[in-house]
């Protein structure tokens, strides 16, 4: 029997924003630019051994090289007494940035048999700090491999950090990783990955899962806390909890140390359908009051996430003084109303220590009414056998989806900002829509530009926001270059890829903006202080430190100076530049959870003893503001004529308001990641229910008026899966919101660099290059891209004479502005209590969200008809010309309920945490409606594909003198295109 070596490749990243930590860890390991392509000839009698059930590191005969039996490709590793368990551990160390220390195995995975893998091992990292490009830190991937040895999914766990919570101790980790049914071999590597530092492993074991997953009682997901590391998975904690674990004799528990702590966790299962239920914890403490310093409560929620006030549910079991592990139960009635539960564990105890070891929660008296089968829930009961959603590299040119036959306004360059609004060269005000690209995806290769560019331009867009530029990926995807021992230069084959990518933009009348720094990396020769131990971007330093603002003054000027190709003119004299952004999320208000040096710490002391600011939020605030003003200026000086933005914190709205009122900032750079309500059922995870965070609410503390505002990022938080099912109605609310309040520009997060035929897969669920699950990005998400054109014709229309503008006052030079003066409006036609939006304008009309039974009045728009037969979702209608719907001969119709990947499952009811990602195609709902014209003329329907493609003609129903037609989405769609003869 031969073998087969197989190797893992290089590795990058498309950082989703949210989880920074993870995301940059995810960036060094991540295949995406450089997999390796097929292997021809794959022999059918290779030998597929399965993991070992358990590895101690103790096995080293085959040849006695300090390398453990079974194990290749080691750099920088070997096996090291004593060991955690037996005589040795396997030991990883490096003290060089970047350079790789790693072991690999390969061993089969049989998918079809096998849902997932759970991977464990007792692991100790010392002296850890990140290498010079993004992720590089310690952590293990496994990539599973389809039969032509290609890479069907990754699986990663880490990083693994000494500076977290649990420091150099060892600690126990466990996952469970999907395995998607096409996978045949695993290669799994482990190491430091370009990080310093030393890193420990010891008696790692793999247990794999059958696709028949096992049933369970417990409603607590995770309720031994076996799963995470020092974080347990499926719990969210707050304050001094962790998570820890002990060798001998084995043993993981939840810790709350001195201070208070919080620890909570959704119930598994809904509970509507269960009377009582009985919740048991096994817990040990010590110096805790004795009057009880910690309690376990359920709380219970309605299907909205709304809490129920029970208080007799609420510390139904009471911890307090020194105890050894002992169990207490409790029973809790089910109040009226209740769907879902959620475990609650309070330590108010400033003094003492908690530890739960387990917690268990069932039905009563029959705890088999409760049963059963955890990461095995699917979006719906018959999502994988949903119509597959039609993908497309490009849109037909004068198909009903080319929007460019719309009429919609062309602004002319340059843009600028005059009285609080954003125009154009005539002084015409306009309205920008359009996208914010993800990581690497402002670096494309070859004709991709231009594929990107097209499809933007037809999908409706005019705008694209170009952020990260700076991330450290290396040569070909990141501005800074990788040959240098500093940062203060630009790498020509990244930068060349840009500027034709903008090229490619700006020849189809598309504008950009640019981020000038975020996440950039600093390097010794850069004359940094101790470079390696600063965040990307180099924290909230880097709005105080000289030394560090220095640099980014420098690398600003040099890369809006820098010469472009052909004729395109430098990013400083370039008219397509709509705005540019000074930094990402990088604020003085991060200060309480980063570590300064030495160095900075006695700056900022010095500065603060200087000010007259009164309190710490008061300065911080100030030396912002001094700060952008400052960059500004010399941004000015250089000759920059662009609108210059600050970009909004997303996490910081109250605290920035004041920074973004300099007199410096033309335009506020907005971003908003909407919250669904953590608890809420899968049906209200909509902003159409949630006015208390609507546009609205997030806009109106940051709007001044002086000063133009632009949504430039946005999207539903996804909480870990690839979207929320029903964003194609949080796309159009936004959209509609921005129109109504007046907003200056609307972009969309993101376009990725996967998958490159839009439609055909949620990103990194295609395998391949396509390997790593990026939420929310838009070319993998048919909600998103059926809307878009629908969006635009919001957003780019002629404004009419009844439409509202917002007043303004001018600016006056050298000050800040005033708290806007801009009145709040009114939605109109949304209703959040039913989650029902109706919109109504001269170019676009439709009903969105719980419409399936509304009134028959408010499905009328003049001649026109729109019902909905289902739920949840979208119909919409939109003149597919300059002219409005009342006279216009050809409208975009589109019909949308929900989407999912093909698989995809959750890790229980509440369909919040993803258990296994899914894989192709992606599948929309097949749901149905009715499109009805009653004026005067002949009318045709016709069902057109993704690209805009017609396809056949649907029949009309005659009632009187109305034509009926039904849309059905298992025989197309969901867009259909209406031509009129009138």
């Amino acid at each position: 029997m031969r073998t087969i070596e197989m190797q893992s490749g290089d590795s990058r990243l498309e950082r989703s924003g949210r989880d920074s930590s993870l995301a940059s860890f995810l960036a060094i390991i991540l295949s995406i630019w450089f997999a390796a392509g097929p292997v021809a000839g794959q022999d059918e009698l290779v030998e597929r051994r399965p993991p070992p059930s358990v590895e101690e590191f103790e096995t080293d005969e085959e040849p006695a090289d300090g390398i453990p039996d079974g194990w290749y490709n080691a750099r920088e590793a070997s096996l090291v007494s004593p060991g955690l368990f037996g005589e040795r551990c396997l030991k990883l160390s490096n003290d060089k940035p970047s350079r790789p220390a790693r072991i690999s195995r390969a061993f089969g995975m049989d998918g079809s048999k096998y849902a997932a893998v759970k991977v464990s091992f007792w692991v100790k990292v010392t002296d850890t700090l990140p290498g010079e490009h993004e992720g590089e830190m310690p952590g293990l991937m496994i990539d599973f491999l389809n039969g032509e040895l290609l890479t069907d999914s990754r699986g990663i766990i880490g990083p693994f950090d000494s500076r977290n919570p649990v420091g150099d101790s060892w600690q126990y980790v466990s996952r469970i990783l999907p395995v998607k049914p096409t996978t045949l071999d695993a290669i799994m590597t482990l190491g430091l990955l370009g990080g310093t530092g030393r890193m420990e492993i010891d008696r790692m074991t793999f247990e794999l899962i059958p696709r028949q997953m096992p049933s369970t009682v417990n409603l607590v997901p995770n309720g031994d806390f076996l799963l995470g590391d020092y974080r347990p998975e499926s719990w969210s904690i707050e304050g001094n909890a962790r998570r820890i674990s002990t060798p001998e004799p084995f043993s993981v528990a939840l810790e709350m140390g001195r201070g208070r702590g919080r620890a909570l966790s959704g119930l598994g299962r809904l509970v509507e359908d269960l009377d009582t239920l009985t919740i048991s914890a096994r817990t040990r403490s010590q110096g805790l009051r004795s009057t009880g310093g910690a309690a376990i409560s359920l709380h219970f929620v309605d299907e909205r996430g709304t809490a129920i006030v029970d208080r007799s549910n609420q510390a139904l079991i009471r911890i307090g003084g020194s105890s050894p592990s002992k169990e207490s139960r409790a029973t809790a009635r089910v109040p009226s109303g209740a769907v879902g539960a959620i475990v609650q564990i309070d330590k108010t105890d400033d003094a003492g220590t908690l530890f739960i070891e387990s917690i268990t929660v069932t039905a009563a008296p029959d705890e088999e009414r409760g049963r059963g089968t955890p990461d095995d829930v699917p979006l719906a009961d018959s999502a994988d056998e949903w119509p597959v959603y039609q993908t497309f590299e490009a849109i037909v040119p004068g198909s009903v989806l080319d929007t460019t036959k719309w009429g919609f306004i062309t602004p002319k360059p340059p843009l600028k900002v005059v009285q609080g609004k954003l125009t154009d060269a005539t002084d015409k005000p306009i309205r920008l829509w359009g996208v914010s690209l993800l990581p690497l995806a402002a670096f494309p290769e070859g004709d991709r530009a231009a594929g990107i560019a097209d499809n933007l331009q037809k999908l409706g867009a005019n705008v694209v926001r170009f952020g990260d530029l700076d991330l450290a990926y290396g040569p070909g995807i990141s501005l800074i270059d990788d040959a240098r021992d500093d940062t203060a230069g630009i790498d020509a084959e990244s930068f060349r890829r840009l500027n034709l990518f903008q090229e490619e933009l700006a020849a189809r009348g598309l504008f950009y903006s640019m981020e000038l720094h975020s996440n950039r990396r600093f390097r010794a020769g850069d004359g940094v202080a101790e470079a390696q131990k600063l965040p990307a971007g180099g924290g909230p330093a880097a709005i105080f430190d000289p030394v560090l603002t220095k640099r980014i003054d420098e690398f600003s000027k040099t890369l809006l100076n820098a010469p472009r190709n052909g004729k395109q003119p430098k990013l400083i004299d370039d008219p397509r530049l709509a705005w540019v952004t000074m930094s990402g999320e990088i604020s003085m208000m991060d200060s309480a959870s980063t570590s300064f040096t030495e160095a900075q710490s006695n700056l900022l002391k010095k500065r603060q003893a200087e000010s007259k600011s009164g309190n710490v939020r008061r300065f911080y605030r100030e030396i912002e503001s001094d700060r952008y003003r400052e960059w500004a200026g010399s941004l000015r000086s250089t000759g920059l004529k662009s609108p210059l933005a600050s970009l909004g914190h997303w996490k910081r709205d109250a605290d920035f308001a004041e920074v973004y009122r300099g007199p410096a900032i033309d335009l506020v750079e907005d971003r908003y990641y909407w919250p669904p309500q953590p608890w809420s059922q899968p049906g209200f995870r909509s902003a159409l229910f949630d006015s208390a965070r609507s546009f609205t609410a997030v806009a109106e503390s940051k709007r001044n008026a002086g000063q133009a505002y632009v949504m430039a990022q946005w999207c539903d938080q996804s909480q870990n899966a690839w979207s929320q099912p029903n964003e194609a109605a949080d796309v159009l609310l936004g959209a509609y919101s921005a129109y109504v309040l007046d907003f200056d520009g609307l972009l969309r997060r993101g376009v990725a660099v996967h998958p490159a035929k839009w439609g055909s897969n949620a990103t990194g669920t295609g395998g391949d290059r396509d390997i790593f699950n990026l939420p929310e990005s838009l070319n993998g998400m048919p909600q998103v891209l059926a809307m878009m054109p629908h969006v635009a014709s919001l957003l780019r229309r002629e404004r009419t004479p009844n439409e509202p503008t917002r007043a303004t006052t001018p600016k006056t030079a050298g000050k800040a502005a005033r708290k806007s003066a801009i009145p709040s409006r009114e939605l109109k036609g949304w209703n959040p209590s039913t989650g029902v939006l109706r919109i109504d304008t001269s170019h676009t009309a439709g009903l969105v969200g719980r419409i399936g039974s509304i009134n028959e009045s408010l499905t009328r728009f003049g001649d026109f008809q729109l019902e909905f037969s289902d739920d949840f979702g979208v119909i919409v209608m939109s003149s597919a010309s300059a002219e409005p719907l009342a006279s216009s001969s050809r409208i975009l119709v589109t019909l949308l309920g929900r989407a999912t990947p093909t698989g995809l499952r959750y890790k229980d009811n509440l369909r919040k945490e993803v258990a296994a990602p899914g894989r192709p195609p992606l599948r929309i709902e097949p749901v149905t409606g009715r499109f009805s014209y009653s004026g005067k003329g002949r009318i045709t329907v016709r069902s057109v594909d993704n690209s805009g493609k017609t396809a056949g003609f649907v029949q009309p129903l005659k009632e009187g003198d109305t034509s009926v037609f039904e849309l059905d989405l298992k025989a197309g769609g969901p867009h259909w295109e209406v031509e009129l003869s009138r």
